[in-house]
């Protein structure tokens, strides 16, 4: 039995859409996708509700369906729980690895290596970004903010020849003592970054301040 489902949050009406196989329609599946599962968790299990849209003879036709329904407009919708494009398939966009990538998928994280300058660059801040906060509160900051931290940084943006350089690596810089950045790090509070001297940052940590920096 193959068939495409759909799932919807009761409080926040946000919905994944996803492809089952089995054998016993009534064996309480409930979907496997990463935000959704958090979302579950959450929420409760009990506030989700459940909907079979459609049958089909094999698990391919689901698939191929499924990749119809879950495209890349799909997955950058508000109120969607979907982080991949359906049908296991299809091109999938530089925004969606890095997202995939950082919520946990194997296959994302391989289609990392693909990835190269300014990319590159997103999919590194984004990783610092959930190190200094945790993944449990970066998860938060990315569900209270409808899913749109993975646009900012260098989604929409263009850059020059030589600034495109500089961030591939590929002008030298001063390193050690001599780099305007030794011994300095960031922090966080409230919202806001600051740099400060690594000599101070345990009189910053004893004071609420967190490690790392926020990416606004």
């Amino acid at each position: 039995m193959n068939y495409i489902y759909k799932i919807t949050n009761l409080i926040n009406n946000k919905i994944y859409i996803g492809v089952h196989k089995t054998n016993n329609v009534d064996d309480n599946y409930m979907g496997s996708g990463k935000h959704l599962k958090y979302a579950q968790k959450k929420y409760s299990i009990e506030n989700f509700k459940k909907e079979i849209l459609e049958y089909f003879d094999t698990y391919n036709d689901a698939l191929d369906k499924e990749r119809l329904i879950v495209n890349e407009e799909f997955i950058l919708r508000k109120d969607t729980y979907n982080i991949r494009i359906g049908g296991r398939g299809g091109n999938i966009s530089k925004d969606d690895v890095i997202r995939g990538a950082i919520a946990g998928g194997q296959s994302y994280k391989e289609k990392v290596k693909s990835l190269s300058g300014p990319d590159l660059d997103r999919y590194k801040e984004r990783m610092s970004e959930q190190s200094a906060l945790g993944v449990s509160a970066f998860n938060k900051k990315y569900e209270e903010n409808n899913g749109v931290w993975w646009k900012n940084g260098f989604k929409d943006k263009t850059h020059t020849d030589e600034s495109l350089s500089k961030m591939r690596g590929k002008r030298p810089h001063a390193s050690g003592e001599a780099s305007s950045q030794f011994g300095k790090c960031w922090v966080t509070k409230d919202n806001i970054n600051r740099k400060i001297k690594k000599d101070d940052l345990d009189s910053y940590l004893s004071d609420g301040w967190i490690k790392g920096r926020i990416l606004k």
